[in-house]
């Protein structure tokens, strides 16, 4: 396992943009591109601008595991897992993190993913696919309760990125 980048035609050799990146997983680009979310380790999520100087930085640290971190469509919140309750749920924070954060699920979740416009965020909690209305004005995020769409029956061999919201 390792993070590697490789132009999209195909033409050039893969390039390893971590020295060691064993135990890294890619949780998700920004929006315009320039910057990647790895998660290290499964507790903490670092962010690298893959368009400069390639430094990753540390994003969100915890003593309890996190993963699936997501950026929203304007690359100002980020979705993600944590164990801090002692099962997985669904918070969002500020990006970069400044203070707040919220919880969103509140019967266990996983694999949040923003609805295009930001404005509803989804994450899978057991069998159900759950969408939460959001309202973010400048600094303040508003989540609404969490609705469930509809049943999903999801291959659990693979817990990454098993769905992709397109709407």
């Amino acid at each position: 396992r390792g993070i590697y980048s490789k132009a999209a035609g195909g033409a050039s050799a893969e390039e390893p943009l971590l020295e060691d990146a064993s135990d890294d997983a890619v949780e998700d680009w920004s929006p315009d591109g320039k910057l990647l979310l790895f998660n290290v380790g499964s507790r903490e999520v670092h962010a690298m601008n893959v368009s400069g100087d390639r430094k990753p930085y540390p994003v969100l640290k915890s003593a309890f595991p996190q993963d699936h971190a997501r950026l929203s469509p304007d690359g100002r919140w980020i979705a993600y897992v944590s164990q801090e309750s002692g099962r997985r749920e669904i918070f969002v924070q500020s990006f970069p993190p400044s203070g707040g954060k919220w919880q969103i699920s509140n019967n266990g979740g996983t694999e949040p993913s923003w609805r295009r416009d930001g404005k509803e965020l989804y994450y899978i909690e057991g069998s159900d696919f759950k969408a939460v209305d959001v309202k973010v004005a400048g600094s303040s995020f508003e989540a609404g309760i969490p609705k469930s769409l509809f049943q999903v029956q999801l291959d659990n061999t693979n817990r990454r990125s098993r769905y992709v919201a397109a709407g």
